[in-house]
């Protein structure tokens, strides 16, 4: 297959890289034979044969159980099935990106709340768009930058940069004006982008072992604390999103008012509110909608180094958020 041009990190390259993205594209191009609905469906089918194969089930199942106490362990099974359906959809869903395009005649995508996004833009020097790992997450930025703003993308470069180069280039400009890479190069090209007005999207869902330890589904968790930090400091609002799996490949989006957090009287203080908040606004969306989320992660494991945690130099700390297409 041939690789696509100018791929960054081309020269670390190895034959596994070659090997991976083939059979990515294959599966891909096998499945898109069958349209969007077909793929979509084949994805979840899929995913729901291998996934509990996998050791990330018994993380996932581990996770349901600390963070749902209450729940059955029929609840829990029918959780999980519902969590890797959905992520074998958006697998297959995300190279057709461009037919689930938002306020468009037959819109597979209804959106509630489109215009909290005028008014916040409108009237803010900067914003922050948050939210989490939900359903399909790559319909979200196209509900922003399809009303007419530029939009700034933060996200993490995956393992294969072969993978990586395809999955930038799926996003495209319905999506994306600019994407951000982890790291300190993409941190500076973030903050040039909050002081010039233009708003930015991060996914705030999954741990950060150099992050802000906050609460989540009632115990401590390394969050990314990029969100606070800049809003904290460039006092720009942060506004969250959800969105929700309404059957087969069909969506809802909705824009939530910003978040309101009462000011401490100090930086750390205001910054570790607002961390608190947003895993707030998460863990309530997630249990609406259990099976939608990612649980195969493991937010509350301890962190792999021993340091004293708190709040980072903004760059820095924007230098660590990322938003992953292909999770590890």
């Amino acid at each position: 297959m041939k690789k696509p041009h100018s791929v960054k990190g081309a020269r670390d390259l190895k034959a596994r890289h070659y090997a991976e993205y083939a059979l990515l594209r294959g599966f891909t191009a096998f499945c898109g034979l069958f349209g969007l609905d077909g793929a979509s469906a084949i994805g979840g089918r899929v995913a729901r044969m291998v996934g509990p194969l996998t050791p990330a089930q018994k993380t996932a199942r581990n996770n349901m159980r600390m963070c749902m106490p209450n729940s059955t362990n029929g609840e829990i099974d029918e959780n999980l099935r519902a969590m890797w359906d959905n992520f074998g959809r958006t697998m297959q869903e995300f190279p057709q990106i461009t037919k689930l395009l938002p306020y468009r005649d037959g819109s597979r995508i209804e959106v509630v709340g489109g215009e909290i996004i005028d008014e916040v833009v409108g009237r803010s020097k900067g914003a922050l768009f948050i939210s989490g790992h939900f359903a399909n997450w790559e319909l979200l930025a196209p509900c922003i930058r399809l009303r007419g703003l530029e939009l700034d993308g933060v996200y993490r470069s995956a393992n294969n940069p072969l993978v990586n180069d395809w999955s930038m280039r799926l996003r495209g400009p319905n999506s994306f004006s600019s994407q951000s890479p982890k790291g300190r190069a993409g941190a500076k090209m973030i903050v040039k982008h909050i002081r010039a007005g233009t708003p930015v999207a991060m996914l705030v869902d999954q741990k950060m072992n150099d992050g802000i330890e906050a609460p989540f589904f009632g115990r401590p968790s390394m969050t990314a604390g990029a969100a606070a930090q800049l809003s904290e400091k460039y006092d720009c609002p942060i506004v969250p999103m959800h969105i929700r799996r309404m059957g087969g490949a069909h969506f809802r989006v909705e824009i939530y008012p910003p978040l309101e957090v009462p000011k401490t009287g100090s930086k750390s203080g205001d910054i570790l509110a607002i961390t608190t908040a947003y895993n707030q606004f998460l863990e309530d969306r997630i249990r609406e909608t259990p099976g939608q989320w990612m649980w195969m992660h493991n937010r509350w494991s301890p962190p792999k180094r021993k340091k004293k945690y708190g709040p980072k130099p903004v760059r820095e700390a924007a230098a660590d958020q990322v938003s992953d297409s292909f999770p590890e």
